[in-house]
């Protein structure tokens, strides 16, 4: 999952949520497809603890500008 931006007037609406929901629907109609990664900064702001509501876990790794990388299970 590359950047799944919700504008923060609508965060807190379900929206994110709804999205996130629709992806994992799809991925999870896949062969194959066992995980889905995502990664996300760290401080104000960040997303971390949404995805970790969702079920994502953190892996341990950073990648990319010191982001956070989160994976989600799903089988």
């Amino acid at each position: 999952l590359w950047k799944l931006l919700i504008d923060e007037r609508h965060q807190r609406q379900g929206f994110g949520t709804a999205t996130l929901d629709l992806i994992v629907e799809y991925f999870r109609g896949r062969p194959g497809v066992e995980i889905l990664t995502t990664s996300a900064g760290q401080g104000p702001g960040s997303p971390i603890g949404f995805y970790e509501h969702y079920g994502f876990e953190r892996t341990g790794e950073i990648v990319f500008d010191e982001e956070v990388l989160l994976q989600l299970k799903l089988r």
